[in-house]
């Protein structure tokens, strides 16, 4: 899954663009082989500001209106980044087969928009609001109880609606410290014992930095390693700022992606 960034502010400047690039750039991610490609319009990185549901639209809606009909739908899938539920709705309306709520189990009425258009949902664990969420994160010895008890009762939830098509991401960085993200990869088996469809999103992250001591910038090598850590241990969906490099390396170790 190819990010981009429809924000001025998403941590690494590299993956920001405006309409037209943003176009362009999806449509370069398809062509390099990305089974997803994710857009997201407001930044929830640690510390960030949230945007009101009509600021997030405003930047969407020209995004979307271009797409339409510039990527092969049967090669690559669009999902849009969002947690507020007026713009799920508007959302489905386009060509869109996913929602990926950042924060956490999306509300009544996203699920049931969810339903009734028959979307892939990812479900994340956060620490909600961005803003607070490393105010106290969860510990190494915490962690793992806290991702396993949200994801058995998100997993009734999605039941109880009928959502069949969905990903659990376990949110890197999102209100954890370091050592608790690599507690959650190394232990990615005791989360597919609620489902298997994992989701890991850790591209270029400040887990990325602490482990390699590299900028942002400089964070390519640390994140395909990471990729692959996390696929050998039951991530079934990828999110990469870097589609090209991801592919090659996992086809170098022998993994279809």
């Amino acid at each position: 899954m190819g990010v981009i960034n429809i924000t001025p502010d998403s941590f690494w400047e590299n993956s920001r663009y405006e309409n037209d690039k943003a176009v362009a750039e999806c449509i370069a991610m398809s062509n390099q082989g990305a089974a997803w490609i994710d857009i997201g319009a407001e930044s929830t990185r640690p510390d960030s500001t949230q945007l009101n549901h009509d600021e997030e639209w405003r930047r969407l809606k020209p995004f979307l209106t271009s797409i339409e009909g510039k990527i092969d739908k049967e090669k690559t899938k669009i999902s849009i980044d969002t947690y507020h539920s007026q713009n799920i709705k508007k959302i489905s309306d386009f060509e869109v087969e996913m929602i990926n709520n950042p924060s956490g189990m999306p509300n009544e009425e996203a699920l049931k928009t969810i339903c009734q258009k028959k979307l892939h949902l990812i479900v994340n664990h956060a620490l909600w609001p961005p803003r607070k969420m490393q105010i106290k994160p969860l510990k190494k010895t915490e962690v793992m109880p806290h991702v396993i008890s949200f994801f058995q009762t998100a997993s009734q939830t999605l039941q109880k609606f009928n959502i069949k098509k969905y990903y659990l991401d376990p949110g890197i960085g999102f209100g954890k410290t370091q050592n608790a993200n690599i507690e959650i990869i190394n232990n990615l088996e005791k989360i597919k014992k609620i489902d298997k469809n994992i989701a890991i999103g850790v591209s270029r992250k400040s887990l990325i930095g602490e482990l390699t001591n590299k900028d942002v910038d400089e964070r390519l090598e640390g994140s395909l390693f990471v990729a692959l850590w996390s696929i050998l241990n039951g991530a079934k969906l990828i999110r990469v700022h870097d589609v090209k490099e991801t592919l090659s390396f996992m086809k170098s170790w022998g993994i279809d992606c």
